[in-house]
């Protein structure tokens, strides 16, 4: 057996014979009830895909990923927490973090850790803003910031430059930081419901964009882009106003 999914049951711990299944490299446990005591039990060396979603879990500062050299997945979805686990940023092997619909405020530094990452989703939370070592992150394809609290998007988000998707809707971002410019891959950007009164003359230098989100500011202004975007942005094929 190389997966185990026991989902959408009422499990309050995981067996501790799990740490002697060498085998396994896929464990799903998402909408249970497990805690953090219990979860130390599903974190084995064999496995690549975890996830612990939608159990009400309030902190996973004890556990130690450590032991998952192989880990490339990593799901906390739908919980509770409040404090981002610092172990995780010790798995340099992580490809994707899931971490969306919590009651996260803050990214350590230690993020800068993770330079395999491809997918970083923290949609959902009450992040004020991201730590300047983001740009340590090279690989990062996509990243999910939106439904935060966000006033400011650091100049240092230009270092991943490898982004195809950034989405910041339904923050409370005025301006873009001018290393937008940086992002030359970026495909898709989600700037809706902010809080911006005129529109980012920066974003014309990203000319390869598919879509470009701008509807429905808090500011009740309708951002209107000039016409020499609309000629500059020979991909657009969907631009929200």
């Amino acid at each position: 057996m190389t997966a185990l999914q026991v989902t959408n049951n009422t499990l309050i711990n995981a067996s501790r014979s799990l740490s002697r299944c060498c085998l396994i490299r896929s464990l799903d446990f998402s909408h249970n009830h497990l805690d953090e005591r219990s979860l130390q039990d599903c974190v084995i060396p064999s496995c690549t895909d975890l996830n612990f979603s939608s159990n009400g879990i309030k902190s996973v500062q004890k556990l130690s990923f450590e032991v998952s050299s192989c880990l490339k997945s990593l799901s906390f979805e739908e919980n509770d927490i409040v404090l981002f686990p610092l172990s995780a940023c010790n798995v340099p092997s992580l490809t994707e973090l899931r971490f969306s619909k919590n009651r996260l405020h803050a990214l350590p530094h230690d993020i800068e850790k993770l330079t395999s990452l491809h997918s970083l989703r923290l949609d959902d939370n009450h992040i004020v803003m991201l730590p300047s070592s983001i740009s340590c992150l090279r690989l990062l394809s996509e990243l999910y910031l939106d439904s935060n609290r966000i006033k400011e998007v650091c100049e240092e988000i230009g270092g991943c430059d490898c982004l195809s998707g950034l989405m910041l809707h339904a923050n409370d971002i005025e301006n873009m930081p001018t290393s937008i410019r940086n992002l030359t891959n970026l495909k898709l950007l989600t700037l809706s419901n902010n809080r911006f009164h005129t529109f980012p003359d920066i974003l014309s230098s990203l000319t390869d964009l598919n879509e470009l989100w701008l509807q429905n500011q808090k500011t009740g202004v309708h951002i209107n882009p000039p016409d020499y975007f609309r000629l500059e942005m020979r991909h657009l094929q969907l631009l929200m106003l």
